[in-house]
Protein backbone atom coordinates (compact mmCIF):
# COMPACT_ATOMS: atom_id res chain seq x y z
CA UNK A 1 0.00 0.00 0.00
CA UNK A 2 2.91 2.28 0.37
CA UNK A 3 2.48 3.37 -3.31
CA UNK A 4 -0.93 3.56 -3.48
CA UNK A 5 -0.29 6.25 -0.33
CA UNK A 6 2.14 8.16 -2.22
CA UNK A 7 -0.32 8.48 -4.70
CA UNK A 8 -2.84 9.52 -2.32
CA UNK A 9 -0.30 12.15 -0.73
CA UNK A 10 0.52 13.40 -4.12
CA UNK A 11 -3.67 13.98 -5.04
CA UNK A 12 -3.81 16.23 -1.60
CA UNK A 13 -0.44 17.70 -2.67
CA UNK A 14 -1.83 19.11 -6.05
CA UNK A 15 -5.20 19.98 -4.54
CA UNK A 16 -3.43 22.37 -2.04
CA UNK A 17 -1.05 23.67 -4.73
CA UNK A 18 -4.38 23.91 -6.92
CA UNK A 19 -6.42 25.50 -3.91
CA UNK A 20 -4.31 27.93 -3.27
CA UNK A 21 -3.49 29.01 -6.34
CA UNK A 22 0.10 28.26 -6.49
CA UNK A 23 -0.77 26.17 -9.99
CA UNK A 24 -3.62 26.60 -12.55
CA UNK A 25 -5.89 24.20 -13.81
CA UNK A 26 -4.27 23.44 -17.14
CA UNK A 27 -0.93 22.41 -14.59
CA UNK A 28 -3.17 20.74 -12.29
CA UNK A 29 -4.42 18.31 -15.02
CA UNK A 30 -1.49 17.26 -16.46
CA UNK A 31 -0.37 16.06 -13.22
CA UNK A 32 -3.36 14.08 -12.55
CA UNK A 33 -2.48 12.67 -16.16
CA UNK A 34 0.80 11.37 -14.75
CA UNK A 35 -0.75 10.06 -11.91
CA UNK A 36 -3.33 8.03 -14.14
CA UNK A 37 -0.57 6.68 -16.59
CA UNK A 38 1.27 5.81 -12.98
CA UNK A 39 -1.75 4.01 -12.31
CA UNK A 40 -1.78 1.95 -15.78
CA UNK A 41 2.04 1.17 -14.78
CA UNK A 42 0.56 -0.80 -11.12
CA UNK A 43 1.18 -4.02 -10.76
CA UNK A 44 0.70 -6.98 -7.81
CA UNK A 45 3.97 -8.27 -6.70
CA UNK A 46 3.76 -12.13 -5.88
CA UNK A 47 6.82 -13.06 -5.56
CA UNK A 48 7.49 -13.25 -1.90
CA UNK A 49 5.59 -15.52 1.09
CA UNK A 50 2.65 -15.78 1.24
CA UNK A 51 1.67 -15.25 -1.94
CA UNK A 52 3.90 -17.73 -3.58
CA UNK A 53 2.24 -20.50 -1.73
CA UNK A 54 -1.40 -19.76 -3.04
CA UNK A 55 -2.64 -21.52 -5.91
CA UNK A 56 -2.30 -19.75 -9.19
CA UNK A 57 -5.79 -18.99 -9.89
CA UNK A 58 -6.13 -16.99 -6.46
CA UNK A 59 -3.50 -14.91 -7.66
CA UNK A 60 -5.16 -14.66 -11.40
CA UNK A 61 -8.49 -13.68 -9.31
CA UNK A 62 -5.98 -10.76 -7.49
CA UNK A 63 -4.98 -9.63 -10.73
CA UNK A 64 -8.23 -9.54 -12.24
CA UNK A 65 -9.54 -7.25 -9.47
CA UNK A 66 -6.70 -4.67 -9.52
CA UNK A 67 -7.58 -4.16 -13.44
CA UNK A 68 -11.06 -3.95 -11.97
CA UNK A 69 -10.08 -0.90 -9.28
CA UNK A 70 -7.23 0.60 -11.49
CA UNK A 71 -10.18 1.41 -14.11
CA UNK A 72 -12.05 2.58 -11.22
CA UNK A 73 -9.28 4.92 -9.88
CA UNK A 74 -8.74 6.41 -13.37
CA UNK A 75 -12.08 6.86 -14.05
CA UNK A 76 -12.36 8.51 -10.85
CA UNK A 77 -8.80 10.73 -12.03
CA UNK A 78 -10.59 11.47 -14.90
CA UNK A 79 -13.60 13.05 -13.25
CA UNK A 80 -11.14 15.38 -11.17
CA UNK A 81 -10.04 16.49 -14.79
CA UNK A 82 -13.70 17.45 -15.80
CA UNK A 83 -14.31 19.16 -12.64
CA UNK A 84 -16.48 21.99 -13.59
CA UNK A 85 -15.76 24.43 -10.23
CA UNK A 86 -13.15 24.12 -7.88
CA UNK A 87 -15.71 22.86 -4.99
CA UNK A 88 -16.91 19.95 -7.50
CA UNK A 89 -13.02 19.14 -7.64
CA UNK A 90 -12.68 19.45 -3.84
CA UNK A 91 -15.34 17.37 -3.28
CA UNK A 92 -14.39 14.84 -6.01
CA UNK A 93 -10.88 14.52 -4.54
CA UNK A 94 -12.24 14.18 -0.83
CA UNK A 95 -14.06 11.25 -1.94
CA UNK A 96 -10.89 9.88 -3.84
CA UNK A 97 -8.39 10.22 -0.71
CA UNK A 98 -11.26 8.77 1.62
CA UNK A 99 -10.81 5.62 -0.65
CA UNK A 100 -7.66 5.89 -1.26
CA UNK A 101 -8.22 5.72 -4.91
CA UNK A 102 -10.17 2.82 -4.07
CA UNK A 103 -7.79 0.57 -3.63
CA UNK A 104 -7.90 0.07 0.04
CA UNK A 105 -11.12 -2.01 -0.51
CA UNK A 106 -8.05 -4.10 -3.09
CA UNK A 107 -6.26 -4.57 -0.18
CA UNK A 108 -8.63 -5.67 2.50
CA UNK A 109 -9.86 -8.53 -0.01
CA UNK A 110 -6.17 -9.83 -0.81
CA UNK A 111 -5.24 -9.52 2.98
CA UNK A 112 -8.85 -11.38 3.80
CA UNK A 113 -8.51 -14.13 1.43
CA UNK A 114 -4.47 -14.68 2.46
CA UNK A 115 -5.98 -14.68 6.32
CA UNK A 116 -8.35 -17.45 5.10
CA UNK A 117 -6.14 -19.26 2.84
CA UNK A 118 -3.82 -18.96 5.87
CA UNK A 119 -6.31 -20.77 8.46
CA UNK A 120 -7.52 -23.45 5.40
CA UNK A 121 -4.40 -24.81 4.89
CA UNK A 122 -2.98 -24.34 9.20
CA UNK A 123 -0.12 -22.07 8.15
CA UNK A 124 1.05 -18.79 9.43
CA UNK A 125 2.02 -16.82 6.68
CA UNK A 126 3.72 -13.07 7.26
CA UNK A 127 1.61 -9.92 7.26
CA UNK A 128 2.57 -8.10 3.84
CA UNK A 129 1.35 -4.72 3.08
CA UNK A 130 3.20 -3.57 0.03
CA UNK A 131 3.08 -6.17 -2.61
CA UNK A 132 2.31 -3.31 -5.19
CA UNK A 133 4.89 -2.22 -7.48
CA UNK A 134 5.05 0.31 -10.62
CA UNK A 135 5.80 -1.54 -13.83
CA UNK A 136 9.46 -0.10 -15.46
CA UNK A 137 8.77 1.83 -18.76
CA UNK A 138 11.17 0.86 -21.49
CA UNK A 139 12.66 4.64 -20.59
CA UNK A 140 13.32 4.31 -16.89
CA UNK A 141 15.12 1.04 -17.77
CA UNK A 142 17.49 2.67 -20.23
CA UNK A 143 18.22 5.85 -18.23
CA UNK A 144 19.39 3.50 -15.15
CA UNK A 145 21.95 1.02 -17.68
CA UNK A 146 23.53 4.89 -18.96
CA UNK A 147 23.73 6.15 -15.03
CA UNK A 148 25.24 2.43 -14.22
CA UNK A 149 27.48 2.04 -17.61
CA UNK A 150 27.97 5.93 -17.62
Amino acid sequence: MKIIEEMVDEIRLYSTEYNSGEIEKEELNLKIQLLISKIDRLQLDFSHSPYIYLPADVLSVFTNLLRRYKAKAKLGLTKLIEAPSKASYNRKTRYLISKKLFFASLHSTIQRNVQGWSMRNAKNYPNVRSYFILENTLEETLEKETVNNG
